[in-house]
């Protein structure tokens, strides 16, 4: 009986190792990729440069429609002066009344007038010792117009988009002024003649006033000069023309 359990043993022995073996060589057989794997492989990687371009897109757009822009309402209609209304004039403005710009609309308007030919040379804000015929007075007045209305609705609007990266909503300011204009001279006293000018700046709120206002109200004064002028063509007689 002990040998025949011997035998069995080296049977099973045997088979056990034969079993390894084949374990063994399947294990080093290469793996095989099936297509419908290959199929279903994620594409995170092609993924990512779309998005990253669409996001770019969507931040240019954004970056665009934060641009600060001008609108002149009712440009002053042109004129043809075959020459100047008077060779020289003194200049006296009063500005006092213009609240986002007191102090600068003579020295704007002085350089507009002799630039467009309404005059050959004006004097100011100093003024010759010799007499001069004729003297134009200038009182303007001048504020901003804030839509009150609908700035506290997109200021609440700004503050819940406050996490983008560039300012979305748009915000407008109209920058105004009105010019009373009277002439002194030989024959006495002509007019006064009113003219006025706007012009509106959209921005937004992150944008300060320091990046829109000066080029608002360059374009407002130009604008106000070329009225100016209009008025001024339209009453020959006050220069004894």
């Amino acid at each position: 009986m002990a040998g025949a359990g011997a035998i069995a043993d080296r049977r099973w022995l045997r088979g056990g190792s034969a079993q390894n073996r084949g374990s063994a060589g399947r294990s080093r057989e290469p793996k095989r990729y099936r297509l419908e794997d290959q199929q279903t492989t994620p594409t995170a990687s092609r993924r990512r440069p779309a998005l990253s371009i669409a996001v770019l897109l969507f931040i240019t757009a954004l970056s665009a429609c934060a641009q600060n822009s001008f609108q002149l309402q009712g440009g002053a209609p042109a004129i043809d002066l075959k020459s100047p209304l008077a060779a020289e004039v003194l200049m006296e403005v009063d500005d006092v009344a213009v609240t986002w710009g007191t102090g600068r609309v003579g020295d704007a308007l002085k350089s507009a007038l002799v630039r467009n030919g309404t005059f050959g040379q004006i004097h100011f804000p100093i003024y010759p010792a010799r007499a001069v015929a004729n003297k134009l007075r200038i009182v303007a007045r001048g504020n901003i117009e804030t839509d009150a209305g609908g700035a506290v609705g997109k200021s609440v609007a700004t503050g819940l988009l406050m996490f983008l990266p560039v300012g979305v909503l748009q915000y407008r300011d109209v920058f105004a002024i009105s010019a009373e204009i009277s002439l002194l001279g030989e024959g006495g006293k002509s007019g006064p003649v009113t003219v006025e000018s706007k012009v509106a700046a959209d921005h937004t709120m992150f944008n300060g006033p320091e990046t829109y206002a000066l080029q608002a109200q360059r374009m407002l004064l130009d604008d106000l000069a070329g009225r100016i002028s209009t008025a001024l063509a339209d009453h020959p007689e006050w220069f004894g023309r």
